[in-house]
């Protein structure tokens, strides 16, 4: 929708002498964009190659000192004047010396406040190991003392042993054997609080269940060095618009949660009265109950209790999306009107724009035009007084579509008072519509290239070309009618290869308007899966709990109710939305105008590529 402002190529002849000076003021202004005319030259082969290694490896230092500057919370100074001037050649020598020197220092004193660091560490955890390894250690030498006192025999499962010194003496002297026989050690750390389990589990599988670990919390945290970044999310305007748009199609289809809400406070269909009701199911007759005024506001609410409302609902949401689908395709096709008219092409609107327009309006015009046709013509006011134009006797679209591709006359049973046709003369408009459509596929294959040929061939010379053509041709790019360079391109281009390009353009168009008119049917499918898994959620969750007496279960069934809403609709469902999105405004909506054969504009600036680094 929106283009950038004209530019023009211009070529600079400069000396070799004011070149640093030239582009100097060139990076202030700001508005050239160079051209790598050297493309094929390997950069190590290119003049200036040393210059521009220097300034690399000083933006390098330059970084470093920023990174060290951010992790000790420098605040680093903004210049007053911005941008900042460049510097010459001579002030870029004395900047080197300088910036050498701060980076070796800055270096080494990295170097030693990361080992003091890692020091300090150390030794703090040490100090808490020994701490803790000493309570330990001591509640392993009173152990014994306890166990015969009788203060643990219950906890340890010794029993009643006697209280007695020579009992005493006989453990510590069984305690000293044992140890001496099976060489015990002690070994204490520090590790993560959340790893605890895993090492728990991974010391008893490697010593088959003969170790005894004891933790504790230590008093004082232990910064770890190493830290992860955070990622910050950046889709939260992306939710804020599908969630906006959710509320939308929600109001318009009256569905909060699977059920309607009457937000108006009555309905366009009456009941009957309670004596005209009959055991089953009661059935609403649109010629008797419907009360002529239509509910203002999306669905109307009496549709929450209908058997067919699944039925009714499809049928709606699928016409609704294909007319969706075709008014966003026709956009489409009408935005390249505004390609050939920035491009200068303005007979292309004739030979490409038109013939596409025709042949998408003439056959899927025609199919939505069908659907609202039919929901005007035929309902229970336009029943009641001829029985052809009662809903019953509605004819399918996708029949009537269907019949009309394949010129089929559709036949009824005799007496039958129903139509097969809509209108009069449906027949013959149909056949004037499909072959219209039909004529517009040669038209679209064959028009673009026969106007570039006789372009052609009333541009060519009637002389020989000789050696003065090119200074000519020159002299007229510089001069002439300013034509764009895809126009040239376009001219230029053998005309066997642009009858290919032209037939594999127009086949894909003409699958295209049939393929994306269906794939617009996937709003259908969402909208389906959507309200169904919707319905399982209220119908299985939380109606239930709501049917209890006891009120002590609903706090449960609320919370997971809740979880599996926002887990499947809000999360799962709508990622798949917002995919199924991507894909109708990439592929069935950009490939009716969208070319891609552009490319950024990108000025030298000082000005951007100092915001840039800041």
């Amino acid at each position: 929708m929106f283009r950038s402002e004209e530019v023009v190529l211009c070529q600079l002849f400069v000396q070799q002498e004011a070149a640093f000076a030239s582009i100097h003021m060139l990076g202030e202004a700001g508005v050239v964009e160079f051209r790598d005319l050297n493309a094929e030259v390997h950069p190590m082969m290119r003049k200036f190659v040393n210059e521009v290694r220097r300034c690399e490896e000083l933006e390098r230092k330059l970084r470093y000192i920023e990174e060290e500057m951010g992790k000790d919370g420098v605040a680093v100074d903004t210049p007053r004047h911005q941008p900042r001037p460049a510097l010459n050649p001579r002030d870029i020598i004395e900047m080197e010396a300088n910036l050498e020197k701060t980076e070796s220092e800055i270096m080494e004193l990295s170097r030693n406040a990361a080992n003091l660091q890692a020091s300090f560490v150390e030794l703090t955890e040490m100090q808490q190991v020994l701490e803790k390894a000493q309570v330990f250690l001591k509640e392993l030498e009173e152990l014994p003392s306890k166990v015969f006192a009788g203060e643990d025999r219950g906890r340890l499962g010794y029993g009643e042993w006697p209280n007695s010194l020579t009992a005493t003496a006989n453990f510590g002297k069984l305690m000293s054997d044992t140890a001496r026989l099976t060489p015990c050690s002690v070994t204490a750390g520090v590790l993560p609080r959340e790893r605890l389990p895993a090492f728990e589990t991974m010391l008893w599988r490697v010593s088959r269940g003969n170790v005894l670990l004891r933790q504790a919390d230590l008093d004082d945290l232990v910064k770890d060095p190493k830290t992860i970044m955070t990622i910050f999310f950046g889709g939260r305007y992306i939710i804020l618009l599908m969630g906006l748009f959710s509320m939308y199609t929600g109001l318009m289809y009256n569905d909060l949660f699977s059920v309607s809400v009457n937000l108006v406070g009555w309905s366009a269909w009456s009941a009957p009265p309670l004596s005209e009701l009959q055991p089953g199911p009661t059935t609403l007759d649109p010629s008797k109950h419907y009360q002529g005024v239509p509910y203002p506001i999306g669905l109307d609410p009496v549709w929450q209790f209908a058997e067919n409302k699944i039925i009714f609902l499809n049928s709606f949401k699928m016409k609704l999306s294909i007319i969706i689908g075709i008014i966003h395709m026709v956009f489409g096709v009408s935005l390249s009107v505004f390609n050939h008219v920035a491009n200068r092409r303005p007979v292309m609107i004739l030979l490409d724009f038109l013939p596409k327009i025709l042949f998408l309006l003439l056959l899927f015009g025609y199919l939505a035009a069908l659907m609202v046709f039919k929901w005007w013509k035929y309902g229970p006011e336009q029943g009641a007084e001829d029985v052809a134009l009662s809903p019953g006797c509605a004819p399918s679209v996708l029949i009537t579509f269907i019949n009309m591709m394949l010129r089929n006359h559709p036949d009824l049973p005799a007496g039958s008072a129903c139509s097969p046709w809509m209108y009069g003369g449906q027949a013959g408009v149909e056949q004037a519509l499909l072959y219209s459509a039909l004529a517009c596929v040669p038209f679209m294959l064959l028009a673009r290239p026969a106007y570039v040929l006789c372009t052609q061939r009333r541009r060519r010379p009637q002389r020989p070309r000789n050696d003065d053509d090119d200074a000519v041709t020159w002299r007229h790019d510089e001069d002439g009618d300013d034509q764009s360079e895809d126009k040239a391109a376009e001219d230029e281009e053998p005309f066997g290869e642009m009858m290919v390009h032209q037939c594999i353009h127009t086949v894909e168009y003409v699958l295209s308007t049939v393929s994306h008119t269906a794939s617009y049917l996937r709003l259908w499918a969402l909208s389906l899966a959507h309200s169904q898994l919707s319905h399982v959620l209220w119908s299985m969750v939380l109606r239930k709990g709501l049917a209890m007496q006891w009120v002590l279960p609903l706090p449960l069934l609320f919370a997971g109710w809740a979880f599996f809403t926002v887990a499947i609709l809000v999360l799962m469902e709508g990622l798949s939305a917002f995919l199924h999105t991507l894909r109708l405004h990439w592929v069935e909506f950009m490939s009716k105008f969208y070319e891609g054969e552009g490319y950024p504009f990108r000025p030298f600036s000082f000005k951007t590529i100092f915001q840039s680094v800041d």
